[in-house]
């Protein structure tokens, strides 16, 4: 199986790369970075909730 390695922001450009990953049949892992930003944070995990329900 192919891999992936994505740097995940949260926004509809990570998001849409992932999901074009996975129907491509890659075995995604996202990468993000905390910068202490709250609502950042809560982006990220809300999109990332969305790929993998």
């Amino acid at each position: 199986m192919k891999e992936a390695l994505i740097l995940f922001s949260g926004g509809k450009d990570s998001f849409l790369s992932t999901l074009i990953m996975l129907d491509k049949g890659y075995k995604v892992s996202l990468v993000t970075f905390d910068n202490g930003q709250e609502l950042k944070s809560k982006n990220i995990l809300i999109g990332a909730k969305k790929i993998w329900v």
